[in-house]
């Protein structure tokens, strides 16, 4: 069974501005921030469920170091998103889809 690959990183890259992603489409064009199908592609799902996701936090975990003054400095949780917009700064709010789907998150 094929698996799709998953790859996490922070990289910071300098671009010429004819380079730049200018747009919503162009970041829409290039980035997925899709959670795997668990039946189809568990490894992937168990992945990401494990070492990629943020949490818990608020009011639920308090203590961790995401937390100051009663916030999460990360902004979780993250609000739903229809499709990808940008921000005050043109960073780009990626799409976060409403479908019911809910991963457990470490003893969330």
């Amino acid at each position: 069974m094929a698996y799709p690959i998953s790859i996490y990183i922070h990289i910071l890259l300098i671009l010429l501005p004819e380079d730049k992603l200018q747009s919503v489409d162009d970041y829409d064009s290039i980035i997925s921030a899709k959670i795997p199908d668990l039946v189809t592609y568990s490894l992937a799902y168990e992945t990401i469920a494990n070492a990629m996701m943020h949490g818990p936090c608020g009011e639920m975990n308090p203590i961790v170091p995401c937390m100051k003054d009663d916030i999460c400095q990360k902004h979780y949780p993250k609000i739903f998103q229809e499709s990808i917009q940008e921000n005050h700064n043109r960073y780009p709010i990626y799409h976060k889809r409403d479908n019911d789907h809910f991963v457990k998150v470490r003893d969330a």
